[in-house]
C-alpha cells in the first residue's frame, strides 16, 4: 500500500492509495479474485486522519473506537481514495469516512479519538 496524496478542502481530506496487486497478501485475499482486506481499508482512513491531524495541529490523537463500519463492495487490487471529514473537534475528535474505488464507495466508517 502506498499513498500518492492528500488534498485538503473545508473541513475534509483525501487521500489516494494504490494497492499493488503483487503483494503477497493478494495470493491468500483471494486466491484467483484478489480483494484488500476490509482491515487494510480502516487503516487507510486511521493513516489519513493521523497525517492530517499532525499536519494541521501538531498534536498526536488517540483512536478509541471505530462505529458504523459498513463494507459495501469488494475492492480490487489497486487505486482508492479515502475521504475524511472533521464531525467534531474538542476532547473528542470525530471523523467520518469513505473510500471508494472508480466512483463507488466501498466501504464507511466513523472514527473516535482523543488526545493520549
Amino acid at each position: 500500500m502506498s499513498r500518492r496524496g492528500l488534498r485538503e478542502g473545508g473541513e475534509g481530506w483525501r487521500a489516494v492509495f494504490h494497492f499493488d496487486p503483487d503483494h503477497a497478501v493478494f495470493a491468500d485475499h483471494f486466491p484467483g479474485r484478489p480483494v484488500i482486506p476490509g482491515s487494510l481499508i480502516l487503516d487507510c482512513f486511521h493513516n489519513t486522519i493521523l497525517d492530517t491531524e499532525l499536519q494541521v495541529k501538531g498534536h498526536p490523537l488517540r483512536l478509541c473506537a471505530i462505529r458504523n463500519a459498513r463494507f459495501l463492495l469488494f475492492a480490487s487490487p489497486g487505486r482508492v481514495d479515502v475521504d475524511v471529514f472533521r464531525q467534531a473537534a474538542g476532547e473528542e475528535r470525530v471523523f467520518s469516512c469513505k473510500a471508494l474505488q472508480k466512483g463507488k464507495v466501498l466501504c464507511s466508517a466513523v472514527l473516535h479519538y482523543r488526545r493520549p
